[in-house]
């Protein structure tokens, strides 16, 4: 039985109604809301873009934001933790904390059912300097080159994931192709050749409200990696660093830390955590990803592939559901347990910053 005070939202079946859901949280004088329009339409037609809801405590010193849909299909869930969390501090003041959501990230992704944007850019892994030397991912191209194998312009997808996953070097392989590159366009984890629109919001929404803050908490969250139904902190602190002892010390034992050892996670070159920590104005800066698992990587990875090879070929978004399904299990037992730890992990953030 469904703990309907955990799974009280209906789960959202488009990104128009996962933003209908929020912005009627937002209707309340504990929020200001701020709406910025993405260029592009969405798949029926709808008007896209980043919706930000924040508390409006102006005695608050701290703040903890909470990201959804850098990963398109991904908002699902993180659309549904903001939606519960706007609706729990309606007629509830933190003391000292402002709450900020940022719904949406990848507004064209969530929309047409793509982890990417509309530029194929895998948006957590474009917070790189532009106007330097890109990193270099030496071993994606053969990578590359196994997944979209073709023969006469077919592409048999279950043998190149077969070759994929049989091959010898294949940790090495999984590696470079979750690291990110800037080499492929029409690959995947490709991280662009410039700023993404999603980038540039976010960067000016970070700059705008922490410029009078002490400590700030990012949560961002994901699903795809993992135990099915867990929420994993990440951390993409480096090694020892002060930065990632705080971040253990709030989330406890659970935290991974891709720098530290790789053993849940890659590294990712361009990461949103990252670019975060470069605009930041606050004093103190605390990132996590909160991951939630699905199905097993070769099952994504099947998706994830399918998907762009449709894609590539069509030339335009093609509303791939299976791949929909894979980030968002509308199951009440995955829901429950997703919803239960996000609440969990938000909690612990909030109660480290009213101290």
């Amino acid at each position: 039985m469904v703990n309907q005070q955990t799974l009280r939202i209906t789960p959202p079946q488009s990104y128009e109604s996962a933003r209908a859901d929020f912005i009627k949280m937002c209707d309340s004088p504990q929020y200001h809301h701020t709406f910025y329009e993405h260029p592009l339409v969405g798949m029926s037609g709808e008007t896209l873009g980043i919706d930000v809801a924040i508390t409006s405590n102006k005695n608050a010193q701290n703040l903890v934001i909470i990201i959804s849909g850098t990963h398109g299909v991904e908002g699902y869930l993180g659309s549904m933790v903001q939606t519960q969390l706007l609706e729990r501090y309606r007629q509830c003041d933190l003391s000292n904390t402002n709450i900020m959501c940022v719904h949406a990230l990848n507004p064209y992704g969530f929309s047409f059912g793509m982890r990417v944007n509309e530029d194929n850019v895998d948006v957590n892994r474009n917070f790189t300097d532009f106007n330097g030397d890109l990193p270099i991912n030496r071993n994606y191209q053969r990578v590359h080159d196994i997944l979209y194998h073709a023969d006469d312009e077919h592409i048999d997808i279950d043998r190149n994931l077969k070759h994929f996953f049989t091959s010898p070097q294949l940790a090495e392989n999984i590696h470079a192709l979750t690291l990110g590159q800037h080499t492929c366009d029409d690959g995947l984890f490709f991280g662009g050749k410039a700023s993404s629109w999603s980038r540039s919001v976010l960067e000016k929404i970070i700059t705008s409200h922490t410029a009078s803050v002490d400590k700030t908490v990012v949560v961002d969250i994901h699903t795809g990696l993992g135990k099915y139904g867990y929420g994993q902190p990440m951390s993409f602190s480096p090694a020892n660093s002060i930065d990632l002892l705080r971040t253990k010390t709030i989330f406890g034992p659970s935290l991974g830390a891709p720098k530290e050892s790789q053993q849940i996670s890659s590294d990712i070159d361009g990461n949103l955590y990252d670019g975060i920590a470069r605009c930041y104005q606050g004093t103190e800066l605390t990132s996590i990803a909160l991951e939630f698992g699905t199905y097993t990587e070769s099952v994504i990875l099947k998706e994830l592939l399918t998907e762009s090879v449709l894609r590539n070929k069509s030339g335009s978004p093609t509303d791939y559901s299976p791949l929909r399904d894979c980030f968002f299990i509308q199951r009440d037992d995955w829901l429950e347990m997703a919803l239960f730890r996000s609440q969990q992990v938000i909690s612990q953030a909030i109660t480290y910053l009213e101290g």
